[in-house]
């Protein structure tokens, strides 16, 4: 039909065998500002690999908006310029997290663990990616959640290019057998 967007289906008239159609100036969704009908995507640890994913999500920004979380009030200007949303929070202070709650339909999780001594005993444990899924479970979940683990495991490479037959030289500790 034309002018016609979204079918609804209202329970009550639906028990009766009706269905309701509305014009898009009607619907929910179709009432909302374009910029709510975008999809939301939050990068958590915008360093090269995110800023590179950034560009490749804002070269589509008519229907992606792209947001990236920063400990860094001096990084805003610089996220800003690529075309993304700054966000402060800490991934160490699950308090500055909870803003993120029911936001974002998409996740990339870029963001480094803790540093060696940092968790003590339970140096396998990530805080950081387990404060940021206790934020984002205070309301409803996004759709999708990458989780990229890092190049770490070579060491410094000081930004060269790393193939997987390279060295490794972790600083991890390692684990042994009792």
């Amino acid at each position: 039909m034309p002018g016609i967007d979204h079918v609804v289906v209202d329970p009550a008239a639906e028990c009766f065998g009706k269905v309701l159609i509305l014009p898009s100036n009607q619907s929910p969704l179709g009432a909302l500002p374009a910029r709510f009908r975008r999809m939301r995507v939050l990068i958590v640890g915008c360093g090269d690999v995110g800023m590179r994913a950034a560009r490749q999500l804002r070269a589509d920004a008519a229907r992606v908006s792209v947001s990236a979380l920063t400990s860094s009030p001096s990084r805003a200007p610089q996220l800003r310029a690529a075309g993304v949303r700054p966000l402060l929070g800490n991934l160490d202070d699950r308090a500055s997290l909870g803003r993120l709650a029911g936001v974002f339909q998409r996740v990339l999780y870029l963001a480094p663990p803790p540093g060696e001594g940092e968790t003590g005993a339970q140096w396998w444990r990530d805080v950081r990616a387990e404060n940021l899924s206790r934020a984002l479970r205070l309301r409803s979940l996004p759709g999708a959640l990458v989780y990229a683990s890092t190049t770490g495991v070579y060491g410094d490479c000081s930004g060269e290019r790393v193939h997987e037959t390279r060295a490794t030289a972790p600083a991890t500790p390692v684990r042994t057998a009792a």
